[in-house]
């Protein structure tokens, strides 16, 4: 052989023949590489599976935020809407075409009587209201224009009988309800009305004609002129 042929052979020999790895050798570093790449997996998989674990954990503590009850409490009225109707509302009636084809004056005179004395109509008899201002024996359309007329510039308590007329003709109209709740501190901040600032509509009405044998003073005539100009106006 040539010197060159020879050290290729060598070399060969050394790399390739003369130092074959051992059998033993080579099963263990075919089992160090599987338990490598079985750890390698499994710590992906592990981290995969932590994650997962504490997603679940949260969706539990999340789970009683998402089914919590939220109460909502309140008056849901159906079948009717209400309307009010200002004294202003009410002298038109008397007047104007349109109103009449729905309260016309011999209605309108049903209804007074009904707050003069009772009798049928939704709300009971008023000591306040309606007096026979015209004097002719009778209760109508007449007294309730004098009324709202003397109210407009009057003294407090025709002020106060002018939006109170209003108020009751409002609830024969059906335009207010008497089981409506109302809250109107704001208007009776010293709970003049003995109601703690709120009430039914038939509450309110029930504790004006409290008031009636107690003679109020002209604030307190205004408290409660106030109250049912905010009725009729659907303010409260």
């Amino acid at each position: 052989m040539t010197r060159e042929l020879v050290n290729a052979v060598k070399v060969w020999g050394v790399r390739g023949f003369c130092e074959p790895r051992s059998p033993t050798l080579h099963r263990k570093n075919i089992v160090r590489r599987r338990k490598g790449i079985i750890r390698g997996n499994f710590s992906k998989l592990g981290l995969l599976c932590l994650a997962l674990i504490i997603g679940m954990g949260s969706l539990t503590l999340g789970y009683p935020s998402w089914t919590d009850t939220l109460s909502i409490s309140g008056t849901v009225t159906t079948g009717y809407w209400e309307l009010g109707g200002t004294p202003g509302f009410w002298h038109n009636c008397i007047y104007d075409p349109a109103l009449l084809e729905h309260y016309s004056g011999s209605q309108t005179n049903i209804w007074l009587n009904y707050i003069d004395s009772g009798g049928g109509g939704l709300v009971t008899a008023s000591e306040w209201l309606v007096p026979d201002i015209v004097d002719d024996g009778s209760i109508d359309t007449g007294d309730m224009l004098a009324i709202l007329v003397a109210g407009a510039g009057g003294t407090d308590k025709e002020k106060f009988l002018r939006h109170y007329l209003a108020t009751k003709l409002d609830i024969e109209a059906e335009r207010l309800f008497l089981t409506t709740w109302h809250h109107f501190s704001s208007y009776d901040p010293g709970n003049y009305l003995g109601l703690g600032g709120q009430g039914t509509l038939q509450d309110i009405i029930d504790a004006i004609e409290d008031r009636y044998p107690h003679n109020p003073t002209d604030p307190q005539f205004l408290i409660m002129k106030d109250i049912c100009d905010a009725l009729n106006n659907l303010d409260i």
